[in-house]
């Protein structure tokens, strides 16, 4: 176990340093959609690793840099994905949204160029260098069972947690944290030899989680098309303004979809709550 942890950190760590070399240059989607993934997988090796090593070890880890560039990152892709969204929207509805697909760009043009600056006044490479020696150390430190037991007994947690978050909300109140803790589910769980007999349905439970993990990155795209929306309505468009229906009408086509992903989301949940075991 403990080699397979250290090579798919090795493998995520060595995709956020590529990734973020070329995201950081021509902020082209791939790039910048990989190098979030594999940062948000090192994160879920590092939640695993606090529990081992407790916080004040783990405290030394921690890389302000990655924070950083992830969020950063995390505006960009937000964008790139709403302008794809409203271009394939006005395509299907034969309506054009000029003023919005204006004010999208310039946002992005303004979350680009905080990237750059980031990348020109900071060490990263220097930092996340620290970063992984620190964290290869503490993985060292671990042998097999130590690894296996907490793995299982991490993942058992972060479903109980989901379960109880689903128990508390009628529609999407806890969406974003339960899908926070479902990818923790989906990438731990990629590091388990699916012949441990501890977990015998890993395969399964994890096509599970891939579906509704699915589910719920269509939710967060449409939750953010219509918090972003909303703002460029309320601060950019005047009362006057010709055309403004169809910005109303394109607003309630999103509502429309995100509500049918909410039904899906929570019938899906519920299957899952209901099935996914650890033991």
């Amino acid at each position: 176990m403990s080699n397979r942890l250290l090579d798919y950190y090795n493998l995520h760590y060595k995709a956020i340093v590529d990734n973020y070399n070329e995201a950081s240059l021509s902020f082209g989607v791939e790039a910048l959609h990989d190098m979030r993934v594999a940062i948000k997988r090192i994160r879920s090796v590092n939640l695993l690793l606090t529990r081992l090593h407790g916080s004040e070890m783990t405290a030394k880890c921690q890389c302000s840099s990655i924070r950083e560039i992830f969020r950063l990152a995390g505006k960009i892709r937000d964008l790139q994905v709403q302008l794809q969204l409203v271009t394939d929207t006005s395509s299907k509805l034969g309506i054009t949204f000029f003023a919005y697909l204006r004010y999208l760009r310039k946002q992005e043009f303004k979350a680009t160029r905080k990237m750059r600056i980031h990348r020109q006044n900071g060490d990263i490479s220097g930092n996340l260098t620290k970063y992984y020696e620190c964290s290869i150390v503490l993985i060292n430190a671990l042998n097999n069972q130590q690894i296996s037991d907490e793995m299982f007994s991490l993942v058992a947690d972060l479903f109980e947690l989901v379960s109880s978050m689903r128990g508390q909300q009628t529609q999407d109140e806890n969406f974003h944290e339960i899908r926070r803790r479902l990818k923790q589910c989906q990438y731990l769980l990629t590091v388990i030899d699916h012949s441990e007999s501890k977990l015998p349905h890993v395969a399964s439970t994890l096509k599970k989680l891939n579906k509704l993990n699915t589910l719920l990155g269509d939710w967060h795209d449409k939750h953010v098309a219509m918090e972003m929306l909303e703002t460029f309505m309320k601060d950019k468009l005047l009362h006057s303004d010709p055309g403004k229906e169809r910005y109303q009408f394109l607003l309630e086509s999103i509502r429309k979809n995100r509500n049918c992903l909410v039904r899906s989301i929570l019938k899906q949940l519920d299957v899952c709550c209901n099935q996914l075991s650890v033991h």
